[in-house]
């Protein structure tokens, strides 16, 4: 039995797994059977291996990373109620609203992708309501120098020098004013995600 490949995905699996089931009884039958597929001209990309082995996924790789949608559905009901106490709190309320969501887990348990490659796919496409219209940074890693390589970051997505950024840091209400004009004074929401969250303490 030869088989080079069959074809699972997307339409082509009700006839790939019938082509899988026919190859199998051929072999159990001791037929000996040749299969050989054309060139199909796929690119590399398809081609990819979507195994990512140690590596965190990336919002590019949201199509792979599957198996986790409760905890991605749970993730996002944790913020919608974080916003909903932010929405509802008194006007008289002196705290700062806590708009912060804590993804904490051991190392290499899967916590960059499943907020990279799960969770932002899933308020980018509409999961909760608005978000679809919210403005996403790249992901920020903290590293030697946290708060340069925010700037840094905002910097990009303001157009702002770095050097403006870092001041703008030092004061809340021109940081808001930032986040302000980064959604185009919509109201939307700013959405920052700070991978390995640690750095900032070790």
């Amino acid at each position: 039995m030869c088989a080079q490949h069959i074809d699972l995905r997307g339409d082509a699996y009700a006839n790939g797994i019938i082509e899988v089931g026919d190859l199998l009884r051929a072999l159990q039958e001791g037929t000996v059977v040749s299969v050989v597929k054309p060139h199909t001209g796929l690119d590399d990309s398809l081609r990819r291996n979507p195994y990512k082995g140690l590596r965190a996924f990336s919002g590019d790789d949201a199509g792979d990373f599957f198996g986790r949608g409760a905890l991605v559905r749970s993730l996002a009901d944790d913020l919608a109620a974080t916003l909903a106490e932010d929405l509802f709190a008194p006007a008289t309320e002196v705290k700062p609203p806590q708009r912060l969501l804590a993804v904490v887990g051991p190392s290499g348990s899967g916590k960059s992708s499943v907020v990279m490659a799960g969770l932002y796919p899933y308020l980018k496409n509409g999961g909760l309501p608005g978000s679809a219209h919210w403005r996403y940074l790249p992901p920020i890693v903290p590293g030697r120098h946290p708060l340069t390589n925010l700037a840094i970051a905002l910097a990009n997505a303001t157009h702002d020098s770095v050097e403006q950024v870092l001041d703008d840091l030092s004061n809340p209400r021109r940081l808001h004013r930032m986040a302000g004009m980064m959604t185009g004074g919509t109201g939307n929401k700013l959405v920052v995600f700070i991978d390995q969250f640690e750095e900032v303490f070790t």
